[in-house]
């Protein structure tokens, strides 16, 4: 396996809430179920400041760097356990188009700071 992006995360928080699985059922595809802990489902916002955001042949210095956000539940499916991100945002547009168009990933443009 190779890296297609190397990023790293700074000034990161987990933000957890409980909620009954059945609230999840009607957002998530068909083939996934809400993964669940004590018969809760978990949504978490994950606000944090991406620095370095490059393709692995390129130096640091030519990354990106950006707050993003999202907005994720944590589900099973033929697969096994995962993440389902309802939403990606993130402050630098080139970033939410080219995640948009090769991975195919819910993210979008949103203003936001870090202090």
């Amino acid at each position: 396996m190779f890296a297609v992006m190397l990023q790293r995360w700074h000034e990161i928080a987990f933000l957890h809430w409980s909620c009954d699985p059945a609230l999840l059922r009607s957002r998530l595809p068909r083939q996934l179920q809400a993964d669940t802990f004590e018969g809760k489902a978990w949504v978490s916002l994950t606000p944090f400041l991406l620095t370095g955001l490059r393709p692995p042949l390129f130096p640091h210095r030519f990354g990106f760097a950006f707050p993003e956000m999202n907005l994720r539940t944590y589900v099973s499916g033929p697969d096994g356990p995962g993440i389902w991100f309802f939403s990606l945002d993130a402050a630098q547009l080139l970033a939410v188009v080219g995640a948009r168009a090769v991975f195919g990933l819910p993210y979008f443009r949103a203003e936001m700071s870090v202090d």
